[in-house]
């Protein structure tokens, strides 16, 4: 395929009106080719911006940035849309010209961006990670998945009281497999189709399940949201994790509403939970090879290597040491 493409990007640094990155992001903004790729000038910094267009109205981008100075930019999409933006580099802020809707992103947080407001500059720091995938959307696209009344009012009510989220295990696992798709150019388009619809199936899952926990049980959204910081806790020392009766009082619960909102948003204990975000972190590891399976087991938080082989073995039928080699 050749030609324009609709939803060109304008982006502009202020400080360098001649910018050769965004130059070269604007330029691929311009094309409708399946998979482009820019690395940065080794002067300014290290890293790649790769752009994956699936169709038309579905596209995925992923940064792996870090500049040598300070970077500044802005920039506005020309076609209305949302994008989906999950952070894993350091903290990022997208100021607008609303300042109600400006966004700080650490890593593991996820957001959702209206299009059709005008951000203004965001400073990258010197040596900062910039690291994210970004999901865009057209308007159209969005309607078509989004035609359940109940699904639409659920979704923009949620997002309009926590725009900023925390990127669940579920959805990291799906990002995980968009950004290290090795398949052929025939199938690959395919299979980075279904991964998308699955992340927003399972994004719109999980905000409906909480929509439904807070409509129909006593928590409140303060709770919900001890609930989330609790997640962020153990996700932050997952190797780490404080007891029960601790994790409580860090986040202002009960022990008994703290279990009792884990198990009705993620149909475990907090035990359980942390058991399988050790698990999970434990997979991503391995997925990169070039890893001792001892290191990953004391990485997240195992002393006994028998002790991880069986818990990882029991989870995804296969010991470590086989998913290893699998990769």
């Amino acid at each position: 395929m050749t030609g324009k493409d609709n939803s060109q990007t304008i982006l502009f640094n202020p400080s360098d009106k001649n910018c050769p990155v965004c130059e070269k992001i604007n330029t691929m903004y311009g094309q409708d080719q399946f998979q482009q790729c820019i690395t940065l000038p080794e002067w300014i910094g290290k890293g790649y911006f790769k752009r994956t267009i699936i169709r038309p109205s579905v596209e995925i981008a992923i940064c792996e940035m870090r500049f040598y100075n300070k970077f500044r930019v802005s920039g506005n999409r020309q076609s209305p849309g949302y994008d989906f933006s999950f952070s894993f580099g350091e903290e990022i802020q997208f100021p607008t010209n609303n300042s109600q809707c400006n966004y700080t992103l650490h890593s593991g947080d996820n957001c959702v961006l209206d299009r059709n407001i005008c951000f203004g500059i965001t400073d990258i720091d010197e040596g900062q990670h910039l690291s994210y995938i970004n999901i865009g959307l057209s308007n159209d696209t969005l309607n078509t998945i989004f035609n359940n009344t109940a699904v639409d009012r659920a979704l923009m009510r949620l997002l309009e009281v926590k725009p900023v989220r925390r990127t669940s295990v579920s959805l990291q696992r799906i990002l995980n497999d968009i950004s290290h798709c090795n398949l052929s150019s025939a199938v690959k388009k395919i299979y980075l189709e279904a991964k998308v619809v699955e992340l927003l199936a399972v994004y719109i899952d999980e905000l409906l399940l909480e929509d439904q926990v807070i409509q129909s049980t006593s928590f409140t959204k303060d709770d919900m949201l001890s609930i989330d910081k609790a997640k962020d806790i153990i996700e932050k020392d997952i190797a780490n994790t404080p007891s029960l009766s601790a994790l409580a009082r860090m986040v202002c619960l009960s022990e008994y509403k703290l279990q009792a909102g884990f198990k009705k948003l993620l149909g475990m204990t907090v035990y359980a939970y942390v058991i399988d975000r050790r698990l999970e972190k434990a997979r991503l590891l391995l997925e990169h090879g070039n890893v001792k399976v001892s290191d990953v087991a004391f990485h997240v938080g195992y002393n006994e290597l028998g002790r991880f082989a069986e818990k990882f073995r029991k989870k995804f039928g296969v010991n470590p040491s086989e998913y290893l080699k699998s990769k």
